[in-house]
């Protein structure tokens, strides 16, 4: 299947991420042996990183191979997208210790850091890097002289190895715009020493004081990136029925499976969509759409309509409207065609004041389509041979591999986490269903004394396990189990002090469980 080219670039583009898309789920997940048919139930996935690296976006195993597809007829007979490495972006693999593994990324080895495939400032699609504080990291900017002329990088919160890129952005027209810089020498300044700035919106040189803060470092700034240093690439949408996934070719051969963008649809003349819940509670495909927002035909703000607003100079392009569903007990999105154009003046409620808006167009929101009319999707558990399941996300002509995996010790879905023993470890919990949270409480009215800690949970659907475990940050992730259920009163501050309402389930913290009895992954550039 061939759908168009496609790369948002309106401000107006509804694009919730995936994971919150997926949400809190109340779906299953159906398990496929290898060579199995599908039959899951719709359900959730997320698709942003399990790991701690921020990264996530490559697709498949490792092993690159289908795992047991069927080939026949339906959504669950799509066959697994795989990537590849190429000549200079090798794929950065996770490889776990019972046999399993992930691609979280793309490393481009020539610049020694992960990258991601995105537009450059010249409109051209890159593997730009990840800003991750090495090798590249967001820098601010500042001047040695009183002239502004000798330009120097600041950096703040560095932690371990120093950045050896500065990247700047700026805001575009319709988008943010990065610039990334070489770095010159290391650059060491007594207490005091001036160090001079451009105030905006002036542009005047303007002084300041060097920061002895911890963690800040100054480099001399060298010259700019140009695009053409980063792998260039194109992208296609491919799939064997209805719905096609982003596959991206580096011109170096490598090949990236995008399982955090949209998709296509053809059946939707080949309009973007994204996996989110309809407002029948099923998971599907919704296309993209712009955003309701209140706005006024007069300059008092009142009354007000809810209308779809479409940038004079950043428009999309898209079909239809969205709009989230009030009172679901998890988030729920409608989709409604666009109606007729509105006469303007319009007027828009801002901090500021009752503001004329002079950048957009505003449409009437027209009739709202039934759902059943997007395509389904699916989760299918899929066995490797080791302990952990990998968790696919299937729909009519894709099979995109998940960052959730299932741990068939714990029998419960799990993410990647940096451990308080510094590893990587599959952690139990999942976006895709209510989890078990560790939190302060107070035991007074008040909210003035001491605090507790336990386990709270909130079942916002109803029907959900009781959960078994509660994961814990101290010093890194700790895994604990959930003892008796709390009968004390207690008490939460959420701009005021408040009891804990009656559908969270509070409990006291259990046991500690030993972080080495998790799956364990270490992360490996594909050689």
């Amino acid at each position: 299947m061939t759908f168009r080219p496609f790369t948002a670039r309106g401000i107006d583009v509804v694009l919730v991420a995936a994971a919150l898309a997926w949400g809190v789920g109340c779906g299953s997940v159906e398990k496929m042996e290898p060579g199995a048919d599908d039959g899951g139930d719709a359900a959730g996935a997320d698709d942003g990183a399990g790991d701690d690296d921020g990264a996530g976006d490559d697709g498949g195993d490792a092993d690159g191979a289908d795992d047991g597809d069927d080939g026949g007829d339906g959504p669950g007979s799509a066959e697994l997208c795989v990537g590849a490495s190429g000549s200079r972006l090798r794929r950065l693999i996770r490889e776990h210790d019972d046999g399993t593994s992930e691609v979280i990324a793309m490393r481009d080895t020539e610049l020694g850091g992960d990258c991601r495939f995105q537009l450059d400032r010249e409109g051209s699609l890159r593997c730009l890097p990840v800003l991750d504080g090495h090798p590249f990291a967001i820098a601010q900017s500042y001047y040695s002289d009183s002239g502004c002329s000798n330009a120097v990088a600041m950096f703040t919160s560095v932690q371990g190895a120093p950045p050896s890129h500065a990247v700047y952005f700026e805001g575009g027209t319709c988008s943010i715009v990065f610039h990334y810089y070489e770095l010159g020498a290391a650059l060491s300044f007594p207490a005091k020493t001036p160090i001079y700035y451009r105030a905006l919106p002036s542009g005047l040189c303007t002084e300041s004081t060097v920061s002895t803060t911890p963690g800040t470092l100054y480099f001399a700034l060298g010259a700019e990136m140009a695009p053409a240093r980063f792998v260039a690439a194109t992208e296609s949408f491919e799939g064997s029925g209805r719905l096609g996934a982003r596959t991206v070719a580096g011109d170096d051969g490598s090949r990236l499976c995008d399982r955090q963008g949209p998709m296509r649809d053809a059946e939707l003349d080949g309009q973007a969509c994204q996996p989110e819940r309809a407002e029948d509670g099923v998971m599907r495909c919704l296309p993209l759409g712009y955003s309701l927002e209140s706005v006024s035909s007069n300059s008092s703000c009142s009354p007000s309509v809810e209308a779809a607003g479409v940038s004079t100079t950043c428009d999309a392009g898209l079909e239809y409207v969205r709009d989230d569903v009030a009172g679901a007990c998890n988030q729920r999105w409608q989709v409604r065609g666009i109606g007729d154009q509105l006469s303007g003046p319009f007027y828009h409620d801002t901090t500021d004041g009752c503001d004329l808006v002079s950048d957009r167009l505003y449409f009437a929101p027209g009739d709202a389509i039934d759902p059943a009319g997007f395509a389904e999707l699916s989760q299918e558990r899929v066995a490797l041979g080791g302990r952990l399941e990998r968790i696919d996300m299937v729909g009519d002509g894709v099979r995109l591999d998940q960052p959730i995996w299932f741990d068939t010790e714990l029998a419960t879905e799990c993410q990647f986490q940096r451990a308080a023993d510094g590893q990587l470890r599959c952690f139990p919990g999942s976006p895709t269903a209510p989890q078990a949270r560790a939190a302060p409480f107070y035991t007074d009215a008040k909210c003035e004394g001491a605090t507790v800690e336990r386990a709270a949970f909130r079942d916002p659907c109803g029907g959900a396990a009781t959960p078994r475990h509660v994961v814990v940050n101290r010093g890194g992730m700790r895994l604990f189990e959930i003892g008796q259920q709390s009968r004390e009163t207690l008490y939460e501050y959420n701009g005021g002090c408040s009891s804990v309402p009656s559908t969270t389930s509070i409990y006291a913290i259990g046991a500690e469980v030993p972080v080495n009895s998790l799956v364990s992954g270490t992360e490996v550039v594909e050689p």
